[in-house]
């Protein structure tokens, strides 16, 4: 589940620097497109395919910023399956990306992984002076437990056509099931964000709010 990923640096991406974009097209069935600011100028572009990568990503530079100038490509890998325990059969601890301590639905690591890497040092700096790891290790535990429930959640919305994300957002904004999701949401605690959503009592009447906005086919 490791998908290859072209990104560029871009001038000039013309759009709202406080927002990050993304972008679901029918030639990219694999993962999104995106457009992520750094400033009202310079802005990060990424492409992720398993195939045809580069013929995907020039088409999509054309269609959505046939404007910007390309100043620097990275060409990289995202993962975006089921993350590796660190309580393996092998005489290693694995950590990180190489470990899929990722979101699967990003491909972003940086906290989740950060935060598992950071426990398991203090776990074993703890066993080292005969201490007590356990709550590091729940903590570890815990945290990927919530990357494999991610990795789960991305293989359900994986089967969503790209056509559909045209009739859903509107519906989701005009709703109030946006802000729903910003009161309850968490970036990194994905699965554990849905369930809170779950047990809001005004989740019912936002999704009927919801389906009676959705536009015909």
């Amino acid at each position: 589940r490791w998908l290859p990923i072209i990104q560029a640096v871009v001038e000039n991406h013309g759009h709202d620097s406080r927002y990050v974009y993304l972008y679901f097209k029918e030639y990219l069935p694999d993962f999104f497109g995106y457009l992520i600011p750094i400033n009202d100028e310079i802005g990060k572009v990424g492409v992720a395919a398993r195939t045809s990568l580069i013929t995907r990503f020039r088409k999509f530079m054309n269609e959505e910023f046939p404007w910007s100038k390309p100043l620097e490509w990275i060409t990289h890998a995202i993962y975006t399956g089921r993350p590796l325990h660190p309580w393996n059969r092998f005489r290693f601890i694995p950590v990180g990306d190489a470990a899929g301590h990722v979101k699967a639905t990003t491909g972003g690591g940086v906290m989740m992984g950060g935060l598992i890497g950071g426990e398991i040092a203090k776990a074993i700096a703890s066993m080292e002076e005969d201490g007590d790891p356990g709550n590091h290790i729940k903590i570890i535990d815990s945290t990927v437990r919530e990357l494999e429930r991610i990795a789960t959640i991305r293989r359900l919305v994986s089967h969503i056509p790209p056509k559909l994300y045209d009739r859903l957002f509107p519906a989701f904004r005009d709703s109030g099931l946006i802000e729903l999701l910003q009161e309850k949401g968490d970036m990194d605690l994905q699965f554990l964000s849905f369930l809170n959503l779950l047990r809001d009592p005004r989740l019912p009447r936002v999704l009927l709010s919801a389906l009676l906005k959705l536009t015909p086919i």
